[in-house]
This record gives structure tokens, C-alpha cells and sequence, in this order.
């Protein structure tokens, strides 16, 4: 059976690279996803593969690559309702080749089996976690995506970009033949009316992240001996947020913080467990002042300098603005602490600009954060019951 491809630019990238690694970074409408799914067609016809796709949720991915996914069979006339199964989200070809579609919110998938070729999908959502559990079950080459609208920092760039068995890829809308004028005019309508969209969608490029709400540097070890420790802060989940407590310590104007538990479904006695081993009775723990049934029990299991955050009005805002006088220094084993510092946000405005409301999620360690600099680094509490006397 003959096929004939109909596709861009990143189709022949991804069947002439010959790199473990092939990281893809492109602008809106490059048309790279589709390509990747047609090499993907492709290599699962030519041998005997399982091939994962993968996104960070489901939703995301039922409405992305795996529509694409089908439409670009039906395109070369391979689709076959009767191969498809619906429950294991998995395409079984005529030499059983598989292409398997799952979310990372599949656990049992991260740490499943083995695979010949993985993608992911809008790569720079995975955590670094998340993506080391796909990449260490993965054989063959190692597929990522992704329009660059995070920070250069982040792993993807920092670390498997520079490895010396990958290659990185940038496109533009401009290697897609195929998309429509209109899309085409929508996209360069961002050269004047928003610079930054228009370095990250239009040309493909890194752009500063306005949205971005701290800053940060990642280091490789610190030593906690040279800095004063100040306290641990402590979030409290449960079934959908994890648990999450940071130690912060400060040595002049830089905080150093080191991620100690983030861990889903604690309940009480657990969270003592896991403060036991990271703890002492010694420790001053600041935790949401939401919580004085909890904060009593942690109290009473051995722990007695836990305490409340006293809170106001405007208090995330007050506490960021807390956090934000210091330099960040993050020891890069952080990987879920890092994470969030990418991920979290300012909300859009809608005109291409911020709003000074921070996006509620992805912020369950840097609440901690927050909690701890709000109680212990608050100028006011320091100062409190200091007065400056002059005689005349």
C-alpha cells in the first residue's frame, strides 16, 4: 500500500533526525502536532511499535491530538472503527503495531510498561517528574512539543535541550502551506498591536513572561549552614491538592527554598507521619490560619510551635508582595517547587496585559511559601514592640 503525506516542514525533521530527543518548538498554527501524528502514522506501519501520546489532561488531549489523530488516518484511509478501542483510548494496526492515547493524571500509565516512541504533547505542561517516569519506560525516540510561552529556564530548555542526543526544531505558521489566509492575518496582526504574543506565536520565539509573578534562580546544592533558618510553611490538601510543606531559610536579601512533602489523600495522621521525618519538635510551622481544627492536632502530635497565619484583607497579595522583596533561590532537585514558580501566574486582562490577581492553581507550595514569609518576615510583627526614643 502506497501513502502519500501531505505535510510540513516537521514531518521530514522528524523522519530525517536521527536524535533520541526531538524537541519541536513552534508558533500558533505551524501545524507541527499534525505533522508529528503523521510520522507517527507512518513508523507504526513500517515495524511493529506501541507509540504513547501524551498530554497533561485528557480533555486537552481528546480535543487536540487524538481528533487529529483520527482525522489524519480517515485522511490516508486507515481508520477502522473496529481497531479503535474506545476504553484503552488505543488504534491496533494490521501488524500490531499500537497508538496509545493517555493524560498523566494516569498514574498507573506514568510507571506502566515500556514503549518504542513517546510524544508529548504541549510538553512544557509535564512536570519534570512526569515526564523523567515517561521518558526512562521509553526505547526509542522521544517526541516534544510546544509553543514557547514559558520561561527558557524551565527543564525542556535548562536541561534536555542542551543534552548532546537531542535537537530542537522551530517552526513558524509561515512552513504551513496549508493554513488559511485569514489565520495567517490574525497571527501578524500581533506584530503591532502585542510584541510579546508576537515573538511566542507569531515568530516562535521566547518572549519575556509578564505574567510571570516571581522571579527565581535555580542552583545546583546550596548550603543551608551559611543561611538562617526562618520556619517551615505548611498547605494543607487532601483528594485533588496535595499536602505541601517548604523549609525557608534567609541569607540576606535571598530566600532559599527546598520542597520537603507534596503528596495527595494525607489525612491527619498521616501529615504527622511525614512531618515527623522532616521536622523537629524544635520548628516553627506556619500553617493556613483556615485550618485551627488541623493546626491544634499538629499541635498536639508533637509538634507544638505550629501556628496559624494571621491573614487580612488583600492578604495574597500582601504576601506575595512579601515574597517578592527577596531573591528566590531554588535548589534544582525542587522539581514540583520549580514547577510551580513557571506555572504561576497572573490572571490576563484580556487586552494583553495582567490583572494583580494570581491565577489559584499550581500554587500549593508557594502558598506555604507565602504563609511562612507573611508570619515570621512581616516587618510590622518583627518590629512590634520596638520604639525609637529621642531625649531633648
Amino acid at each position: 500500500m502506497e501513502l502519500k503525506i501531505v505535510s510540513t516542514k516537521t514531518f521530514l525533521n522528524c523522519y530525517n533526525s536521527k536524535a533520541k530527543i526531538q524537541l519541536h518548538q513552534g508558533s500558533a498554527r505551524s501545524g507541527k502536532s499534525y505533522a508529528i501524528l503523521q510520522f507517527l502514522i507512518v513508523k507504526a506501519i513500517e515495524e511493529k511499535k506501541l507509540i504513547s501520546v501524551v498530554r497533561k489532561t485528557f480533555p486537552a488531549l481528546r480535543t487536540s491530538a487524538l481528533r487529529d489523530f483520527k482525522d489524519a488516518m480517515k485522511e490516508l484511509g486507515l481508520w477502522d472503527e473496529e481497531r479503535w478501542m474506545a476504553t484503552e483510548h488505543t488504534f491496533t494496526f494490521d501488524n500490531e503495531s499500537q497508538i496509545e492515547f493517555f493524560s498523566t493524571d494516569s498514574a498507573e500509565k506514568l510507571k506502566g510498561l515500556k514503549r518504542d516512541i513517546l510524544w508529548c504533547d504541549e510538553m512544557n505542561e509535564l512536570s519534570h517528574e512526569q515526564f523523567m517516569q515517561l521518558a526512562i519506560r521509553t526505547t526509542g525516540t522521544i517526541i516534544g512539543s510546544f509553543n514557547p510561552s514559558f520561561s527558557p529556564k524551565h527543564y525542556i530548555m535548562s536541561e534536555l535541550a542542551v543534552r548532546d542526543d537531542s535537537e530542537l526544531f522551530i517552526t513558524t505558521y509561515r512552513d504551513n502551506p496549508y493554513l488559511p489566509i485569514e489565520q495567517v492575518q490574525f497571527i501578524e496582526k500581533y506584530r503591532d498591536t502585542n510584541p510579546r504574543y508576537w515573538m511566542t506565536y507569531g515568530l516562535g520565539q521566547f518572549a519575556v513572561n509578564e505574567k510571570q509573578i516571581y522571579e527565581f534562580e535555580i542552583v545546583d546544592e546550596f548550603d543551608f549552614d551559611t543561611a538562617d533558618f526562618i520556619c517551615f510553611g505548611l498547605d494543607i490538601g487532601y483528594v485533588s491538592d496535595p499536602t505541601a510543606l517548604v523549609g525557608i531559610w534567609k541569607a540576606g536579601s535571598k530566600l532559599i527554598i527546598n520542597e520537603h512533602i507534596y503528596q495527595k489523600g494525607l489525612i491527619t495522621q498521616q501529615i504527622l507521619d511525614v512531618l515527623r521525618g522532616n521536622v523537629s519538635d524544635r520548628d516553627i510551622i506556619v500553617v493556613d490560619s483556615a485550618e485551627p481544627r488541623l493546626i491544634d492536632e499538629i499541635k498536639r502530635g508533637g509538634f507544638p510551635l505550629a501556628r496559624g497565619v494571621k491573614k487580612g484583607k488583600d492578604s495574597i497579595q500582601w504576601g506575595i508582595d512579601l515574597v517578592k522583596q527577596y531573591n528566590l533561590v531554588i535548589p534544582k532537585n525542587n522539581s514540583n517547587l520549580i514547577e510551580e514558580l513557571y506555572s504561576y501566574e497572573w490572571v490576563d486582562d484580556g487586552n494583553g496585559g495582567v490583572t494583580n490577581i494570581p491565577i489559584d492553581a499550581n500554587n500549593h507550595l508557594l502558598d506555604a511559601l507565602r504563609y511562612g514569609v507573611m508570619e515570621m518576615l512581616n516587618a510590622k510583627k518583627i518590629n512590634a514592640g520596638k520604639y525609637s526614643i529621642s531625649i531633648r
